[in-house]
């Protein structure tokens, strides 16, 4: 009865017949033909028409937490390694020569500049738009959430650039790769836990094994994270993943990121090789450059374009450890 109400008002019938009821519902037939006519072909079009929309905020993104703070101003950023100082036995009778003479730090950069930009696109027309709906609250909710797909578009793609830059560190050999027994027997499920086990526990202490730049670090739990394919986590139970951690299952709650298998990321995590990659989120450089909205509106057309831009840094750091645990065997390093 609120639609039809709603069309009489709308349309200035209300006058010439009263609201409308599951009683006096014949009250519409006392219209003239004509706008009897106009009427059930408006009614015939509100009561098809539904409103959808599909909303992916930031917050859906769980690689949202290694985005780092906006880049004000430049388009390049620098990572300062410094190697830690090898120890002399002092030089008890130095004449000087110790005293005065320098000994530079070692310090290794590395360099990550703007590599990602897109721009979101949208015309909207209120002109238009307000044929379509009953009310102006309907013509609000529509522009509302056609805008909104400019940021839902954006935030999923920042989403899927996220995934392509893991699969990018696969391919430029960021992640040490440690040979486990795969997940197709509960003997094997065990011993491939046992490996993942010992092996982040042995990141938390100072070692060169495990970043790509054989430098001394260390990985301490707050910035461990393990990406893991959706069918691989349904596979282990939650009881023997909080194991690895020595945490309850509350406390495991954001340090597994499930992947879905058509993230792009191809063979890279798909379920017959890679069980699960263990890195220090820091390795993961991205930066936010620009993220900006405008609107131009075109006076002849009666409608306006509204634009998202965006700009991103999307790299990678090998300062900082990242392994790859898998049912392949790791290739041999080539000898120079």
């Amino acid at each position: 009865m609120g639609v039809l109400n709603e069309v009489l008002k709308e349309y200035g019938w209300g006058d010439r017949i009263t609201e409308d009821n599951q009683e006096n519902l014949n009250n519409i037939s006392l219209l003239p033909s004509t706008e009897l006519t106009e009427f059930v072909g408006i009614l015939g079009k509100i009561v098809k028409q539904y409103l959808f929309d599909c909303m992916y905020n930031r917050e859906d993104n769980q690689f949202s937490e290694f985005f780092g703070e906006m880049l004000a101003v430049g388009e390049t950023i620098e990572d300062l390694y410094i190697d830690l100082i090898e120890g002399a036995s002092p030089t008890w009778e130095d004449d000087g020569k110790n005293a005065l003479s320098r000994v530079k730090p070692d310090i290794k950069s590395l360099y990550h500049t703007i590599n990602y930009e897109q721009q979101y696109k949208v015309t909207t027309s209120y002109a238009q738009a307000k044929r379509a709906f009953m009310s102006e609250q309907g013509v609000e909710n529509l522009m509302m959430k056609i805008l909104n797909t400019l940021i839902t578009s954006s935030e999923f793609d920042l989403y899927l650039q996220s995934c392509e830059l893991i699969s990018v560190m696969h391919k430029d050999g960021v992640f040490k790769d440690i040979q486990v027994d795969g997940l197709d027997s509960e003997a094997n499920i065990k011993s491939t836990l046992k490996t993942i086990k010992k092996t982040i526990k042995d990141m938390g202490f100072m070692t060169n094994k495990y970043n790509a730049s054989g430098h001394l670090n260390k990985t301490d739990r707050d910035n461990l994270v393990i990406l893991m394919p959706v069918d691989n986590e349904n596979i282990i139970d939650v009881d023997l993943l909080s194991g690895i951690y020595n945490m309850s299952k509350m406390e495991l709650t954001g340090k597994i990121i499930p992947i879905q298998a058509d993230t792009g990321l191809g063979t890279l995590l798909d379920t017959t090789n890679t069980i699960c990659i263990a890195m220090d989120k820091r390795a993961l450089r991205i930066i936010p450059t620009l993220y900006e909205t405008s609107s131009q509106y075109n006076a002849s057309g009666l409608y306006t374009n509204t634009f998202l831009t965006v700009q991103f840094i999307f790299s990678y750091s090998t300062f900082f450890n990242a392994v790859r645990f898998t049912t392949d065997e790791p290739e041999e390093e080539s000898e120079e």
